[in-house]
């Protein structure tokens, strides 16, 4: 936890180098190509505005100074700040390809083994389609949900054992924060997200 003395502080120091960095980036470039800088910090959100800004300083030849990686680390709280203040939805889809050596919860033979997915309100219970004494069942199938950022709960997935007379049992469950992977700085710096067509 820090005062408003100390986080009025840290702005004024964090803008003073910034503005320090223009004029002394500006005034090498004036020098080296005739020509200002242009830099825009909430460009540097991404990757791509991280090397397109690398690529339009290469000529001055300070490229091992590392400038990109500094300025995005010291504007990375604004960054967070738009990244969490936008909401974003989207299509989460999960791919269930199969399952190896699952324990058994049956007596005396394998399990019989089904998917329950659940994000937020959105259920997918497979128990009818179960797969009848299989330890290494074959899934491959696709499930979609509706996610909102930032507030997703995390996807949770279990696999269950049908059983008729005793009821079932739950063989694993294993619970996948959508969160920590969407604002992952990896993920959030790909400008054009992979998107599937079928």
């Amino acid at each position: 936890m820090q005062s408003e003395g100390d986080k009025k502080e840290y702005l004024e120091r964090k803008s003073q180098l910034i503005h320090d960095l223009k004029v002394k980036l500006n005034s090498l470039s004036l020098k080296k190509t005739g020509k200002p800088v242009e830099l825009k910090l909430e460009k540097l959100d991404t990757m791509e505005g991280r090397q397109k800004f690398e690529h339009s300083i290469e000529p001055l030849g300070i490229g091992h100074l590392q400038i990109t990686k500094h300025l995005a680390n010291l504007e990375s709280d604004e960054t967070l700040k738009r990244l969490l203040m936008a909401e974003t939805k989207c299509i989460v889809r999960l791919y269930v390809l199969s399952a190896y050596d699952l324990a058994s919860r049956d007596n005396g033979g394998f399990s019989d083994p089904y998917l329950k997915l659940t994000l937020g309100s959105k259920k997918y219970d497979e128990r009818d389609i179960y797969q009848l004494d299989e330890p290494n069942p074959s899934f491959n199938k696709y499930y979609d949900f509706e996610a909102r950022f930032p507030g997703c709960p995390p996807l949770v997935m279990e696999v269950m054992d049908f059983d008729d007379i005793f009821g079932d049992d739950a063989i694993g469950t294993t619970s996948i924060d959508l969160e920590d992977r969407f604002f992952s700085v990896d993920w959030q710096s790909i400008k054009q997200k992979p998107i599937e067509y079928r």
